[in-house]
């Protein structure tokens, strides 16, 4: 059984999902469901189920139906720490045309900047397809956000952890399943996409 201070850091960090899209006006209608579902099971004191039956069922598809998209994603910055920083992530389904994406972060250290890239990658892709049927493969070349996300590192500085969480707790409330997996930088076309595409938009040289 979570304890209460448990209960009140995942539905604070779920409030926090809600009011960012709001504020960004993304994937509102595409996740408002999904973050009900977790208010739900978190304020009646427990975990979501480890599988919920959305996730069995989509699990039991992906088997018969090998559809896979892979997401790599990667981030940059000016000055670490510091800022200015931007996230590049490209979207793969497979047979399929790759989709290249760039945004700015309000990160101030690379790693707040990693952690961006998954997540922004993450929302863009579920706000594109409302009900994919496939696994998704989340790549990084950043060992410590994978290994945080995977729980196989512990956390211990704050903006980190808040970003962690918003990533989990999303995670969580997808009817897919979702892979973590660390890969050297630019150690695929995609990631070395997603290093440029997060460069390009700070007007620093390719790396």
């Amino acid at each position: 059984m979570p304890t209460k201070k448990e209960l009140q850091r995942r539905l604070n960090t779920i409030a926090e999902m809600i009011e960012e899209r709001f504020r960004n006006k993304r994937d509102m209608l595409a996740s408002s469901m999904n973050l009900l579902v977790s208010i739900r099971e978190v304020a009646k004191g427990r975990e979501l189920e480890k599988k919920p039956k959305a996730m069995q069922k989509a699990e039991e598809l992906s088997s018969s139906t090998p559809n896979k998209v892979v997401i790599s994603c990667d981030a940059s910055i000016k000055e670490n720490p510091g800022g200015p920083s931007s996230v590049g992530f490209v979207i793969r389904p497979q047979g399929d045309k790759p989709t290249v994406i760039g945004r700015p972060s309000p990160a101030t250290s690379n790693n707040q900047a990693e952690y961006d890239a998954v997540y922004e990658a993450l929302t863009t892709y579920f706000n594109l397809n409302n009900n994919p049927v496939c696994v998704v493969e989340v790549r990084s070349d950043s060992k410590l956000v994978i290994g945080q996300l995977n729980g196989d590192m512990k956390c211990h500085d704050k903006d980190l952890a808040r970003r962690r969480d918003l990533i989990l707790e999303y995670v969580k409330a997808l009817p897919v399943p979702i892979s973590f997996v660390w890969m050297p930088r630019n150690s695929t076309d995609d990631l070395a996409a997603a290093n440029y595409k997060a460069q390009e938009l700070l007007g620093v040289r390719k790396h």
